[in-house]
């Protein structure tokens, strides 16, 4: 039996994370699809289409979804200077606020790389 190829692997458990909620979906694609081309395989994986995973959603959810999605995504370097002022319980319950309706895997991620971009 071969094994697939890392990338691959990679986009299938980002699948995965992306049938959780069209939210969910919206945001997991759309930074997979922002990385896979600097991930560093040999043969970066496909990107991936939020219209395949969510084939009943119209047009409109689809934007919607992915609009907010990117407000989120954009939104995480606003939140460092909290964190660094040792307020990092103050700037998850505001992402929260602001972007509501993902998960806290979402959050989480968002506020991760905006403590690491800080850096």
């Amino acid at each position: 039996m071969t094994r697939e190829p890392e990338g691959m692997e990679w986009r299938g458990r980002i699948v995965e994370m992306c049938k959780a909620s069209l939210l969910d979906g919206a945001f997991h694609s759309l930074v997979f699809n922002q990385n896979r081309l600097r991930s560093g395989f040999a043969c970066p994986p496909p990107p991936i289409d939020l219209s395949e995973l969510y084939p009943e959603a119209s047009d409109a959810q689809l934007t919607h979804a992915l609009r907010a999605a990117e407000r989120l995504e954009s939104s995480g370097a606003h939140f460092a200077e909290l964190f660094y002022g040792g307020q990092g319980q103050i700037a998850s319950e505001v992402i929260r606020t602001l972007h509501p309706g993902f998960s806290d895997t979402c959050y989480s991620s968002v506020l991760h790389r905006a403590q690491v971009g800080a850096r």
